[in-house]
């Protein structure tokens, strides 16, 4: 029995919700719980596509903030940046042994690096912060909140003396 690829490791919220109107659940490749249905996910490819799927998630604020187009997006980023890395390793080899790699080769890293770089287009070259909800929005009450803090912990100290 093969073993999925899974995402990331742990369920998120975005894991479990339903997608259809006849409230249907997702299936597990959409929600992006597995990268691959038939891989399990220990192949250099797999691991690649593994890799910069959860780096672009990071990218575009995390698992909890990004979209379901945005998540069909990072999965096909990390699947041509996989082809692309064994493409210029076979490059490498080709030009290493003094060979001239064939047209066909050169034609299609050319056409896998285009459609790459129109798809990170759309999830945007700026990295999305994480919203966090617990920390406060403005400058100010950030240091009177840390100043609260590390007063109250002077106060614990002085206290136990």
């Amino acid at each position: 029995m093969l073993k999925r690829v899974k995402a990331t490791g742990k369920k998120s919220p975005a894991c479990l919700r339903a997608s259809g109107a006849d409230g249907r659940q997702s299936s597990r490749i959409s929600t992006g719980r597995d990268l691959l249905p038939n891989e399990d996910g220990r192949s250099r490819w797999a691991r690649l596509l593994k890799a910069t799927y959860r780096a672009l998630i990071a990218h575009c604020g995390g698992d909890d903030a990004v979209t379901d187009p945005q998540r069909i997006a990072c999965r096909r980023i990390g699947a041509l940046e996989a082809e692309l890395v064994h493409i210029e390793d076979r490059l490498a080899r080709l030009r290493r042994s003094r060979k001239e790699p064939p047209q066909s080769l050169l034609q299609s890293y050319a056409s896998l690096t285009a459609q790459q770089l129109r798809l990170s287009r759309e999830i945007g070259w700026d990295r999305h912060s994480k919203p966090l909800n617990d920390e406060p929005q403005d400058l100010n009450s950030y240091l009177a909140r840390r100043g609260a803090g590390h007063r109250n912990v002077i106060l614990e100290h002085e206290e136990a003396e």
